[in-house]
Protein backbone atom coordinates (compact mmCIF):
# COMPACT_ATOMS: atom_id res chain seq x y z
CA UNK A 1 0.00 0.00 0.00
CA UNK A 2 1.44 3.37 -1.03
CA UNK A 3 -0.54 6.27 0.39
CA UNK A 4 -1.03 9.40 -1.66
CA UNK A 5 0.18 12.42 0.24
CA UNK A 6 1.69 15.85 -0.30
CA UNK A 7 3.87 18.19 1.75
CA UNK A 8 3.32 21.91 1.13
CA UNK A 9 3.95 25.13 3.09
CA UNK A 10 1.37 25.75 5.81
CA UNK A 11 -1.95 26.69 4.25
CA UNK A 12 -3.80 29.77 5.49
CA UNK A 13 -6.78 29.65 3.12
CA UNK A 14 -8.24 27.89 0.10
CA UNK A 15 -10.61 29.41 -2.48
CA UNK A 16 -12.30 27.42 -5.23
CA UNK A 17 -14.40 28.81 -8.10
CA UNK A 18 -16.47 26.51 -10.29
CA UNK A 19 -14.39 23.42 -9.69
CA UNK A 20 -16.11 20.08 -9.37
CA UNK A 21 -19.20 20.47 -7.16
CA UNK A 22 -18.01 23.78 -5.69
CA UNK A 23 -19.39 26.93 -7.27
CA UNK A 24 -17.77 29.23 -4.72
CA UNK A 25 -15.81 28.20 -1.64
CA UNK A 26 -13.58 30.20 0.69
CA UNK A 27 -12.16 28.68 3.87
CA UNK A 28 -9.52 29.80 6.38
CA UNK A 29 -7.83 26.75 7.89
CA UNK A 30 -6.70 26.06 11.44
CA UNK A 31 -2.92 26.34 11.86
CA UNK A 32 -3.12 22.96 13.60
CA UNK A 33 -5.22 20.02 12.37
CA UNK A 34 -7.90 20.19 9.66
CA UNK A 35 -10.12 17.22 8.83
CA UNK A 36 -12.48 17.04 5.85
CA UNK A 37 -15.64 14.95 6.15
CA UNK A 38 -18.60 14.24 3.88
CA UNK A 39 -20.35 11.67 1.77
CA UNK A 40 -18.51 9.86 -1.04
CA UNK A 41 -18.20 11.71 -4.33
CA UNK A 42 -19.04 15.12 -2.88
CA UNK A 43 -15.71 16.90 -3.43
CA UNK A 44 -13.62 16.20 -0.31
CA UNK A 45 -10.59 15.08 -2.28
CA UNK A 46 -10.93 17.99 -4.72
CA UNK A 47 -10.63 20.40 -1.79
CA UNK A 48 -7.64 18.49 -0.39
CA UNK A 49 -5.65 18.04 -3.57
CA UNK A 50 -6.24 21.58 -4.82
CA UNK A 51 -3.87 22.72 -2.05
CA UNK A 52 -1.36 20.04 -3.02
CA UNK A 53 -1.32 21.13 -6.63
CA UNK A 54 -1.10 24.83 -5.77
CA UNK A 55 1.88 24.08 -3.52
CA UNK A 56 3.65 22.05 -6.18
CA UNK A 57 2.38 22.37 -9.77
CA UNK A 58 4.52 19.36 -10.76
CA UNK A 59 2.64 17.12 -8.33
CA UNK A 60 0.44 14.65 -10.20
CA UNK A 61 -2.91 14.41 -8.39
CA UNK A 62 -5.36 11.56 -8.70
CA UNK A 63 -7.94 14.22 -9.51
CA UNK A 64 -6.54 15.66 -12.73
CA UNK A 65 -9.21 18.34 -12.81
CA UNK A 66 -7.28 20.09 -10.02
CA UNK A 67 -4.37 20.70 -12.40
CA UNK A 68 -6.69 22.02 -15.11
CA UNK A 69 -8.60 24.25 -12.70
CA UNK A 70 -5.40 25.64 -11.19
CA UNK A 71 -4.12 26.61 -14.64
CA UNK A 72 -7.38 28.52 -15.25
CA UNK A 73 -7.18 30.40 -11.95
CA UNK A 74 -10.14 28.60 -10.38
CA UNK A 75 -8.02 27.57 -7.37
CA UNK A 76 -6.35 30.12 -5.10
CA UNK A 77 -4.38 28.96 -2.05
CA UNK A 78 -2.69 31.30 0.41
CA UNK A 79 0.44 29.73 1.88
CA UNK A 80 2.42 30.98 4.88
CA UNK A 81 6.17 31.61 4.51
CA UNK A 82 8.17 28.40 4.77
CA UNK A 83 11.57 26.93 4.08
CA UNK A 84 12.20 24.38 1.33
CA UNK A 85 10.02 21.29 1.25
CA UNK A 86 11.75 18.02 2.13
CA UNK A 87 12.70 15.62 -0.63
CA UNK A 88 12.25 12.16 0.74
CA UNK A 89 10.67 8.87 -0.15
CA UNK A 90 9.13 6.24 2.07
CA UNK A 91 10.82 2.86 1.93
CA UNK A 92 9.38 -0.10 3.81
CA UNK A 93 11.89 -1.14 6.50
CA UNK A 94 13.90 -4.30 5.79
CA UNK A 95 12.35 -6.12 8.77
CA UNK A 96 8.89 -5.39 7.39
CA UNK A 97 9.82 -6.69 3.95
CA UNK A 98 11.26 -9.85 5.46
CA UNK A 99 8.36 -10.58 7.79
CA UNK A 100 5.60 -9.13 5.65
CA UNK A 101 3.28 -6.49 7.05
CA UNK A 102 -0.46 -6.06 6.96
CA UNK A 103 -2.09 -3.13 5.18
CA UNK A 104 -2.83 -1.65 8.61
CA UNK A 105 0.83 -1.90 9.69
CA UNK A 106 2.02 -0.43 6.39
CA UNK A 107 -0.36 2.54 6.69
CA UNK A 108 0.78 3.26 10.24
CA UNK A 109 4.46 3.06 9.26
CA UNK A 110 3.88 5.47 6.38
CA UNK A 111 1.96 7.95 8.52
CA UNK A 112 4.72 7.89 11.13
CA UNK A 113 7.34 8.45 8.43
CA UNK A 114 5.57 11.35 6.71
CA UNK A 115 4.76 13.08 9.99
CA UNK A 116 8.44 12.89 10.96
CA UNK A 117 9.53 14.11 7.50
CA UNK A 118 7.21 17.15 7.43
CA UNK A 119 8.86 20.31 8.84
CA UNK A 120 6.89 22.39 11.38
CA UNK A 121 6.45 25.23 8.85
CA UNK A 122 4.78 22.85 6.38
CA UNK A 123 1.50 20.95 6.09
CA UNK A 124 1.03 17.23 5.52
CA UNK A 125 -1.93 16.41 3.26
CA UNK A 126 -3.39 12.93 2.91
CA UNK A 127 -6.64 11.24 1.89
CA UNK A 128 -8.81 8.92 3.97
CA UNK A 129 -7.18 5.72 2.69
CA UNK A 130 -4.54 5.82 5.42
CA UNK A 131 -6.92 6.10 8.40
CA UNK A 132 -9.56 3.87 6.81
CA UNK A 133 -7.09 0.99 6.45
CA UNK A 134 -6.11 1.00 10.14
CA UNK A 135 -7.65 -1.37 12.66
CA UNK A 136 -9.02 0.38 15.75
CA UNK A 137 -5.93 -0.22 17.90
CA UNK A 138 -3.62 1.19 15.25
CA UNK A 139 -6.04 4.06 14.65
CA UNK A 140 -5.52 5.07 18.28
CA UNK A 141 -1.76 5.08 17.64
CA UNK A 142 -2.24 7.12 14.45
CA UNK A 143 -4.40 9.72 16.21
CA UNK A 144 -1.82 10.00 19.00
CA UNK A 145 0.89 10.66 16.39
CA UNK A 146 -1.30 13.26 14.68
CA UNK A 147 -2.01 14.96 18.03
CA UNK A 148 1.73 15.26 18.69
CA UNK A 149 2.69 16.45 15.20
CA UNK A 150 4.25 19.91 14.96
CA UNK A 151 3.23 20.36 11.32
CA UNK A 152 -0.19 21.46 10.08
CA UNK A 153 -2.48 18.63 8.93
CA UNK A 154 -5.09 18.72 6.17
CA UNK A 155 -6.68 15.31 5.69
CA UNK A 156 -9.84 13.61 4.52
CA UNK A 157 -11.12 11.33 7.28
CA UNK A 158 -13.22 8.16 6.93
CA UNK A 159 -16.92 8.29 7.76
CA UNK A 160 -16.53 5.98 10.75
CA UNK A 161 -14.11 8.33 12.50
CA UNK A 162 -16.37 10.38 14.74
CA UNK A 163 -15.86 14.04 15.45
CA UNK A 164 -15.96 13.25 19.18
CA UNK A 165 -12.92 10.93 18.94
CA UNK A 166 -10.58 13.76 17.98
CA UNK A 167 -10.72 15.95 21.13
CA UNK A 168 -10.53 12.81 23.27
CA UNK A 169 -7.18 12.04 21.60
CA UNK A 170 -5.92 15.57 22.37
CA UNK A 171 -6.32 16.85 18.80
CA UNK A 172 -7.24 20.51 18.27
CA UNK A 173 -8.28 22.03 14.98
CA UNK A 174 -11.06 22.53 12.48
CA UNK A 175 -13.63 20.11 11.08
CA UNK A 176 -14.60 20.90 7.48
CA UNK A 177 -17.81 19.16 6.47
CA UNK A 178 -18.69 19.11 2.78
CA UNK A 179 -22.48 18.94 2.36
CA UNK A 180 -24.75 18.62 -0.65
CA UNK A 181 -26.40 21.94 -1.47
CA UNK A 182 -29.66 22.61 -3.26
CA UNK A 183 -29.15 22.30 -6.99
CA UNK A 184 -26.50 19.56 -6.73
CA UNK A 185 -23.53 21.69 -5.71
CA UNK A 186 -21.69 21.52 -2.40
CA UNK A 187 -21.12 23.87 0.49
CA UNK A 188 -18.72 23.75 3.40
CA UNK A 189 -19.60 23.85 7.10
CA UNK A 190 -16.75 24.44 9.56
CA UNK A 191 -16.58 23.77 13.28
CA UNK A 192 -13.57 24.14 15.58
CA UNK A 193 -12.84 21.29 17.98
CA UNK A 194 -10.38 20.58 20.74
CA UNK A 195 -10.00 19.11 24.22
CA UNK A 196 -10.99 22.39 25.89
CA UNK A 197 -14.38 22.26 24.15
CA UNK A 198 -15.27 18.91 25.71
CA UNK A 199 -15.26 20.28 29.27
Amino acid sequence: MDIEHAIVPRVRSISLRSIGVFQELDVVLSPEKNFIRGENGIGKSTLLWSAAHAGNPLWKPMHHRCADAYSKGAIAVEFLPAGPAPRSRFMLPAWAKTNGVSMSDSALLQLEYWLSATPPDHALLFDDDILASLDFQKRDSALAMIAGAECQILAVVPQNLTREELPLKGITGLMLRVVQADGGGATLETEPFGPERTK
